[in-house]
């Protein structure tokens, strides 16, 4: 008798049977999700950015949403945004080309400007967008490195990080190189 047949006899109708099932549903979707390339991590687990980062060989594509979270610039200047950027500026001198794009609503212009002079400092290539000119489909935080790994933020309704959702699937990695292209093209520099 395996495990869980074991649970669902001895524990029925008791709140060990129901975590039983919560977390087989769970092991469930995740398993699921790495049968697809993807691999999901909480908010604060930056190992995966900061390691495909490290490991990028020619160029990182990024889009990022001004506002809270990876979004403030002050998540930039401090704790794991402070190394991620560092991280940014050791592949830049490497030689590898990061293009970020920032978007942002008219409310957020300052923290838009300020975001883009210090990514700019940096040797980031950095265009702006204004988040009313988009389509919701294009509002999204993502990375994707020499077009082999993507990572694209999960955010909750009021726009905060929840997770990241990292990618080695061909379609979801096309589908981030395309709505980076396009939002390049559409996007204005940034001239300090």
């Amino acid at each position: 008798m395996t495990d869980g047949a074991i649970i669902a006899t001895e524990f029925r109708d008791t709140p060990i049977e129901d975590e039983a099932r919560r977390l087989l549903r769970h092991f469930c979707a995740d398993f699921g999700a790495l049968r697809l390339g993807r691999l999901r991590r909480g908010q604060e687990d930056l190992q995966y950015l900061i390691q495909h980062t490290r490991d990028a060989r020619t160029e990182i594509l990024a889009v990022t949403n001004v506002g809270e979270g990876t979004g403030s610039p002050r998540w930039w200047q401090e704790g794991q945004g402070g190394a991620y950027l560092g991280e940014n500026i050791s592949a830049i001198r490497r030689g590898v080309s990061i293009n970020r794009i920032l978007i942002y609503s008219k409310d957020q212009e300052t923290d838009a400007r300020e975001l883009a002079s210090g990514q700019h400092a940096a040797g980031v290539h950095v265009k702006l967008a204004l988040r009313n000119k988009l389509l919701p489909e294009q509002r999204i935080n993502f990375a994707v490195w020499d077009a082999r790994v993507s990572c694209e933020l999960q955010m909750n309704a009021d726009g905060n990080p929840i997770a990241y959702i990292y990618s080695v699937g061909t379609a979801d990695i096309r589908r981030l190189v395309e709505i980076h292209r396009a939002l390049w093209l559409g996007s204005t520099d940034y001239t300090p």
